[in-house]
């Protein structure tokens, strides 16, 4: 006894030791409302990384306050005047000192050169019109250029493209015209420039996403240096935006928008969920142990084991640098659902046995062995369950499966190693006693009830699954992250106004790639510009701009009354793209050149093979965005031709997709949870209907979860697709705990009626109990600021009741029905040992047992004939129990041969394994050697059977052969050359005397 306290001291130490060193990684945990982790795959990380459409954006949209409260009366109401360009110029600058921006882009950021400032308004006119002379020269150069030199552009994968060299005429001579007619560098200085700038800025490019169409808006466009960190520099960012709005609030409505204030504002949701789940977890766990058990003992060992499991997986998260962000918020929710499932099992079994007279070393020590089976069981099938989540490939999933997983592992070692130390070292309880908070009796009558009314039982269920069946038919998959904030929010509030007022914030990307070259082709812009059309017909896309709206606005540069139509000829677009990569490498316009340069490969790649049109909307659904991306694939399809391949590519979208996987491998999870429970019950009872029984009691929690998706019109997203997982995850310990129990005690007692009672009265009090709290521990949910998981939280509340109900009610109630115990374990109740029977020689135990277990065991009682001489055996029985006598008759009843037959030995037909083709058939009338001549007619063909005593044979007929051939034809195929070896043994008449020996 002294070596056990030492080594349970040791465990003790073990653990605690391993808490302090994890308790201050725990505390680097925080939250995050990022999803990010969402967004990159495995397979997608390197692409990502590489796909400029794919940073972090926002937007500033600053609006004119509304007229009766401008207290500066100077200014218009818009924005055709001087002082408020300027005013909004002053904003960009401001952003831009705070360094955390790659970019700040608005219309008052138009750069381009510009001479020194003119008097009149005809020179004025020609200074705003000194690019339109550039571009005209240089379409000139292309157009009356010899017909010997090429005009065409050298495309090449990968690489920019080769422009043609004129000898005579140079981009240079077009460009002289921007030195002597100026464009708009600076912001214009009187109204009548204001007006002249906004005609220049009303264009498909600017429009809507920059200012909005009665020019009272303006957008600011910010694009973040750091998309890792971006939720890191959003203080930083809205303090910026406060101070400013603060120095503007008499001129304008100052707002920040964009996916990030989303994710934000989900952050400061889950902190405060977190915080509120565990501090009304433990209180009601307190509450919950204390009412059940009564004793310091039942209520501090299980706090202390959950307290050391959160930290151990909080630890585990600080020591990989994971926050708690909108996936993994539920890992300690889960660790402490399993972790008061386990524990409870534990405390439980710790009783019984103590109060049963065991020391408190024993009672310790057989808790944990004899719950080791059900609960690491429990976690294998539930772990198996999380692991079909990890097909979706989605990294930030994994994660969740992973830590999930260990929290599992955790779980398991504490209460199974860590709960019977403390039981050890702890002094013993003062009193022994019941600690069942359900009385026998009651259980008794319980279990009876069942057993009546097993029938009923099963009915009633089958009614109420179907019910919940048609249910999972209206289920709305969906995942709209915009749920998962109130109505009410400001963060949706704020996007709503800047789409009605400009364009929505959510950006997606159409790829369209071919050959080097294509989109630049005249016939491929008409189309692109059809595509368009065709693509702002939807009411869920504002805007979409592409490579065609920038030839647009070079065109409209040119040709000053042609503000709607691109260039007609390819020389003009050629020669446009031309003069912007000549500005490139000129030291005086290099700086205009690279901005172009950059504004374009946001619509195109370097080798114009890849042609991009980026969207604004507002969609954030999963259901409207899939139904929009089959939309623009078929029009792309149509419009561009089948030949492009196309790509959409977004933040959302990116999420949306990782929610598709996540609902994908969670169907399979439950698939998996499912039969890693008929695998374990398989081999428990090596009976196909018992496994089938147990995966049942699992199906109507199921069809009650998805169903209630369905009828209360809540559908299945992200948050509901995991905590699912979670909820099934969990529903399978008790079914695994009542069977396990079974199993035991069916070992001692044989019979069903007092299993079930005995498994009631065991292990139903823990389950009950296992479920109440998780009842009321998801029940918490419900306080969630999340619309969603409000709603999900008296939806997991009534999973856990009827996951109790039905491994109560139902389970005993369709166990009642079949037969539990198979031949291998009347085999120990009778003491028979098939290895001592010739029959099974050279077959292994499992080979044995598996063969067995297809068959099925008779009883007969004292003076019963099982074959009457008249019949032809249509079965051989082996005798396991009892013994019985064989007689040889004549026609006249006069006994001839006789012989005893005793455990282990067989008699029958042995025809019957192959009516049909039998080498084996017996003829005794044609046996000289049983009779002679005259006593040849008097015999009969075949012998009696009389059980001599109440007797117990393992069946084995043609049914028998055709199920062995069919799943074991090896072991069967044994079986029969061991008949065949020692038929003289086994056949019918062996050992009747002597007169009958040489007979087979």
């Amino acid at each position: 006894m002294k070596n056990i306290r030492i080594r349970a001291w040791f465990i003790i130490f073990f653990v605690l030791s391993i808490t302090v060193l994890l308790l201050s990684e725990a505390g680097k945990v925080g939250f995050s409302g990022s999803v990010a982790d969402l967004i990159i795959t495995e397979t997608d990380a390197e692409t990502s990384s590489s796909d400029k459409t794919n940073s972090e954006h926002l937007v500033v949209m600053v609006q004119i306050v509304s007229p009766e409260k401008n207290t500066s009366p100077d200014k218009k109401a818009d924005f055709i005047n001087p002082s408020r360009l300027l005013d909004l110029k002053e904003i960009c600058l401001s952003l831009e000192k705070t360094e955390l921006f790659s970019s700040v882009t608005s219309i008052a950021g138009i750069s381009l050169p510009r001479s020194s400032p003119a008097e009149t308004i005809a020179m004025e006119y020609k200074q705003r019109h000194g690019l339109t002379h550039a571009l005209l020269k240089a379409e000139k150069i292309y157009r009356f250029a010899p017909r010997e030199l090429p005009k065409e552009l050298i495309f090449q994968k990968g690489k920019r493209p080769v422009f043609p060299v004129f000898k005579n005429q140079s981009m240079k001579s077009a460009m002289e015209f921007i030195d002597h007619f100026s464009v708009w560098e600076n912001l214009p200085g009187t109204t009548h420039e204001a007006r002249l700038f906004m005609n220049d800025i009303s264009n498909p490019v600017y429009l809507k996403n920059f200012i909005s169409g009665d020019m009272r808006a303006c957008a600011i466009l910010l694009s973040l240096k750091s998309t890792s960190h971006a939720l890191e520099n959003l203080p930083a960012i809205r303090k910026t935006i406060d101070k400013i709005s603060e120095n503007y609030k008499d001129l304008y409505t100052i707002v920040l928008a964009g996916n990030l204030l989303l994710q934000d504002e989900m952050k400061e949701t889950i902190s405060t969920d977190t915080i509120i789940f565990l501090k009304l977890g433990f209180i009601l766990i307190l509450i919950c142990y204390g009412w059940a058990y009564r004793t310091p003992r039942g209520v501090i060992l299980p706090l202390i084991t959950l307290i050391i499991s959160e930290i151990w997986v909080l630890g585990i998260m600080g020591l990989t640098g994971h926050d708690l962000n909108i996936v993994l918020y539920i890992v300690p929710v889960f660790v402490l659902a399993v972790g008061s499932s386990a524990t409870i099992h534990m405390i439980s079994k710790f009783y019984a046995f103590h109060d049963a007279g065991m020391s408190l070393e024993s009672a310790s020590i057989n808790s944990a062995r004899e719950l080791l089976l059900p609960i690491g069981s429990a976690s294998l099938t539930t772990a198996f369950g999380f692991g079909a989540l990890t097909i979706s490939n989605v990294q930030g999933l994994n994660t969740f499966v992973i830590l999930c997983i260990a929290g599992l592992a955790i779980i398991t070692f504490l209460s199974i190693i860590f709960i019977p130390a403390l039981n050890i070292v702890l002094p013993p309880p003062r009193r022994k006693g019941n600690h069942d908070f359900i009385s026998t009796r009651h259980w008794s009558a319980f279990s009876d009830w069942v057993f009546s009314r097993s029938a009923l039982i099963s009915l009633l269920f089958m009614i109420t699954g179907s019910i919940a069946a048609l249910g999972i038919y209206l289920i709305d998959t969906d995942n709209d992250l915009t749920k998962l904030l109130k109505k009410d929010s400001k963060v949706l509030k704020t996007a709503d106004m800047v789409s009605r007022k400009l364009a929505g914030t959510t950006i997606l990307t159409i790829n369209m790639e071919s050959n080097p070259g294509w989109c630049i082709k005249r016939e491929s812009l008409d189309n692109l510009s059809k595509l368009q059309k065709e693509l702002e017909k939807s009411p869920n896309i504002d805007k979409s701009t592409s490579l065609g709206d920038l030839l647009r606005l070079t065109h409209s540069l040119a040709t000053p009354d042609n503000q709607e139509n691109r260039p007609a000829n390819q020389y003009e677009i050629n020669s446009h793209l031309h003069l912007f990569r000549a500005m490139e490498t000129s030291k005086t316009y290099s700086e205009f050149g690279l901005a172009i340069k950059d504004l374009m490969q946001e619509f195109v790649s370097s080798d114009f093979s890849t042609a991009r049109i980026q969207i604004r909307s507002n969609l954030t659904s999963l259901k409207l965005m899939n139904s929009e991306l089959a939309r623009i694939n078929n029009l792309v399809s149509k419009i561009m031709g089948s030949h492009i391949k196309v790509t959409i590519s977004g933040g959302i979208i990116d999420v949306n997709r990782a929610v598709e996987r996540i609902l994908l491998g969670q169907t399979k999870g439950v698939i998996l949870s499912l039969f890693t429970i008929f695998i374990l019950m398989l081999i428990y009872f090596f009976s196909l209907k018992i496994s089938i029984l147990s995966i049942i009691p699992n199906v109507f929690p199921i069809l009650f979860f998805y169903g209630s998706l369905g009828l209360f019109n809540i559908g299945l997203d992200l948050s509901s697709g995991l905590v699912a997982c979670v909820a099934i995850g969990i529903s399978v310990d008790d079914t695994i705990h009542f069977m396990t129990e079974m199993r035991r005690q069916l070992k001692g007692t044989y019979n069903s009626r007092e299993a079930i009672f005995q498994s009631h009265q065991k292990v139903g009090g823990p389950m009950i109990l296992t479920s109440l709290i998780l009842a009321i521990f998801f029940g918490i949910l419900i306080l969630s600021k999340f619309p969603v998981m409000s709603n999900l939280g008296w939806l997991m509340a009534g999973t856990m009741l009827l996951a109790m109900i039905s491994n109560i009610l139902l389970l005993p109630a369709l166990l009642a029905r079949v037969r539990l115990f198979g031949v291998w374990d009347m085999l120990k109740k009778y003491n028979f040992n098939p290895a001592d029977s010739p029959l099974f020689a050279g077959m292994s135990k499992l080979g044995t047992r598996t063969f067995l277990s297809m068959g099925r065991v008779a009883s007969f009682a004292n003076g019963e004939t099982i074959f009457t001489g008249n019949e032809k055996p249509n079965a051989i029985h082996i005798i396991i129990e009892g013994h019985a006598r064989i007689i040889l008759c004549s026609k006249h009843n006069n006994e001839n041969f006789t012989d005893k037959l005793t455990a282990g030995q067989a008699f029958g037909e042995i025809t019957a394994m192959n009516p049909q083709n039998s080498i084996f058939q017996k003829d005794y009338s044609n046996k000289s050697s049983l009779t002679t001549p005259e006593t040849h007619q008097q015999i009969a063909r075949y012998p009696a059977i009389i059980a001599e005593s109440e007797m117990k044979t393992i069946v084995i007929d043609g049914d028998f052969f055709e199920i062995a051939g069919t799943f074991s034809p090896k072991i069967c195929n044994r079986f029969l050359m061991n008949l065949l070896g020692s038929r003289d043994k086994f056949l019918l008449l062996s050992r009747c005397g002597s007169e009958t020996e040489g007979l087979t």
